[in-house]
């Protein structure tokens, strides 16, 4: 079980080692005649490893070694430029993956399946299974026998002896299509179930067998089934090695036994208490919507990320068109980020969701057009001198456009009146100076002597408002 503590610790290290492996293969990828690049990259996976192994993160440190065993191939040789996009996918999702245990998430490794399957290929295995992935907590001990039985020491390995020739024959005869051999199959378990305190460990190797036999009851699928026989004969050479001596800890057995009975029906009592005991209803994915599958299953993806990247060519195209000035593009630009948001559910990646969601409050909040919004070149240098307090739309005619109210500005003076104050006739070359985009009987200015403000309109009007003194505008 992953240590919640200590991960929280080194999180910061796993993802700063994995991105520097994805920066390698980031120059692989821009320059593939560099191979020089990927050299560290089996370093850093390999203390990658480590670590994870530390916190007991089994299966992520199973994933994190296939992918430092891509790196050789299949055949000792660097991966090529096509291997290459698999593995930066596979060194993406053991990140993701390590982040959201991090953060509280279930800690189901079988998630990471579809990549580690593509792994296996480039490594030339093409039998991988989740069970490789399927790492339990094994530590809680199996129930008390009701009728244990206490041997000699050396009366256990003839008795190990006797209970094996019996399940021989009991698999023999179901084999044979004879059902009473899961009978014989049965006993013998529990015979050795009786005895499990003198055996080595996993002690509950024997009660979780009896969980598997049960499960042969239930007709299942031929796939499970086919498992079923691989771990009957496995179940047979372990009694012969408990036999002979052995003190050897057989856990991979039982992980696997754990594996077929977590894909079992609960059909007996023993298979639900197996499954609470190790909790192996919650290390098994839950089956997902058509619409909610694994993101990191690429063949069923690749129709939906090319449909996607199509989407997303859409959208900068149209973003394009609302930057430069058109207004209208924005309906339009809307309607492709609820389309895309829709179709990004497909992919199941809710970090992607949430970014299209971002998107799509932001632009349901923006009001005014591009075209429509003042910019530099629309202003003069004397009005940004004079004057504050942008123009607000919403602004009463009756205040001079461009212009601070003059409460909020009874000692000072707009730029345009002040400028015509220092001059008593004023010049048609210091109207062409004058920029403002309305024109200057409207802006207001307070009078030195006098503490209430007049207009410039008005008969005590400066030589600057004077009509008969200046240009037309």
């Amino acid at each position: 079980m992953a240590d919640a503590t200590i991960l929280s610790w080194i999180t910061a290290e796993v993802d700063q080692a994995l991105e520097h492996v994805r920066d390698s293969i980031a120059k692989f990828s821009a320059s593939p005649d560099d191979t020089d690049s990927l050299g560290i990259c089996p370093e850093h996976l390999h203390q990658v490893s480590g670590a994870l192994r530390m916190v007991g993160l089994s299966g992520a440190t199973r994933f994190c070694e296939a992918i430092e065993g891509s790196f050789t191939g299949a055949n000792g040789a660097r991966p090529s430029s096509a291997s290459i996009g698999v593995i930066d996918r596979a060194v993406l999702a053991l990140k993701q993956f390590v982040d959201d245990v991090a953060r509280g998430e279930a800690n189901v490794p079988l998630r990471l399946f579809p990549v580690y399957r593509e792994l296996g290929k480039l490594q030339g295995k093409a039998d991988s299974s989740e069970k490789e992935l399927f790492f339990p907590d094994l530590t809680p001990p199996a129930p008390s026998h009701p009728s244990p039985w206490t041997l000699a020491k050396n009366e256990l390995p003839p008795f190990v002896q006797a209970q094996r020739a019996r399940f021989q024959r009991g698999l023999l005869a179901w084999l044979r299509g004879q059902a009473a051999g899961l009978e014989d199959m049965r006993q013998a378990l529990d015979a050795l179930y009786q005895v499990s305190p003198q055996l080595p460990e996993p002690r509950a190797l024997a009660w979780v067998a009896i969980g598997l036999i049960d499960g042969l009851l239930d007709a299942p699928q031929p796939e499970w089934q086919a498992g079923a026989k691989v771990l009957c004969n496995k179940l047979d050479f372990h009694m012969r090695d408990l036999a002979a001596g052995s003190q050897a800890v057989n856990d991979p057995l039982l992980r696997e036994i754990l594996y077929l009975v977590s894909r079992a029906k609960p059909s007996t009592q023993r298979l639900k208490d197996i499954k609470l005991l190790y909790h192996l209803d919650s290390l098994i994915p839950a089956p997902e919507a058509a619409g909610q599958r694994m993101e990191l299953d690429m063949d069923r993806l690749q129709p939906v990320l090319s449909d996607a990247r199509s989407r997303l060519d859409a959208l900068k195209n149209v973003w394009q068109q609302y930057v430069t000035g058109e207004p209208k593009s924005v309906l339009r630009f809307r309607d492709l980020v609820s389309s895309f948001k829709t179709k990004a559910g497909e992919l199941g990646n809710k970090h992607l969701i949430k970014l299209l969601d971002a998107i799509a409050v932001a632009k349901a909040c923006s009001r005014i057009s591009p075209a429509r919004r003042p910019t530099c070149s629309s202003r003069s240098a004397s009005w940004a001198a004079g004057c504050s307090t942008p123009r607000k739309a919403n602004r009463p005619a009756s205040r001079p456009p461009g212009c601070a109210p003059i409460s909020a500005r009874r000692s000072a003076r707009c730029s345009c009146a002040r400028r015509w104050r220092r001059r008593s006739s004023p010049t048609s070359s210091m109207w062409n100076r004058c920029s403002m985009p309305t024109r200057a009987s409207w802006h207001c200015a307070r009078r030195s002597t006098g503490s209430t403000p007049t207009c410039a309109r008005s008969a005590a009007r400066s030589p600057c408002c004077d009509s008969s003194a200046r240009p037309s505008l």
